[in-house]
């Protein structure tokens, strides 16, 4: 948690961004412009350079697993040619097929829904980024 701390405060975060994760002894308390900063911009590096500091820290399955829904919401949130979005389909059936091997199942089933239903919101009312 303190490596993951100190790459949070280690960022030179742009002045657009109005609120910074806080540490993660607070995750509970942050905000949703919070997670979702971390979530589009910070968490891949952040985990990416955790994998690789300190071994057996976070298993390649994870970063591998994460990596599929970071660029899935990160297309979905900033693609600007319709044709991107045509292999994202493959991304969130790829994470949702191997979630319940790498989590607890019971998790699935809202995440299953909510994920594979975003693309085909995106696709008929544009990208995440102009929704608040």
């Amino acid at each position: 948690m303190n490596f993951v701390n100190q790459c949070f405060d280690d960022i030179k975060y742009p002045h657009t961004f109005n609120r910074r994760p806080q540490d993660l002894s607070s995750f509970d308390k942050w905000k949703a412009s919070e997670l979702r900063i971390c979530m589009i911009y910070i968490l891949l590096p952040v985990f990416i350079k955790l994998r690789l500091n300190i071994l057996n820290s976070f298993p390649e399955v994870y970063l591998s697993h994460f990596m599929l829904l970071f660029i899935y919401i990160r297309v979905l949130r900033f693609y600007t040619d319709k044709n991107d979005l045509n292999d994202m389909s493959n991304f969130i059936h790829s994470y949702l097929y191997h979630f319940p091997d790498i989590y607890d199942p019971c998790k699935e089933l809202y995440s299953t829904h909510a994920l594979f239903h975003l693309l085909e919101q995106v696709k008929l009312h544009g990208g995440l980024a102009f929704h608040r």
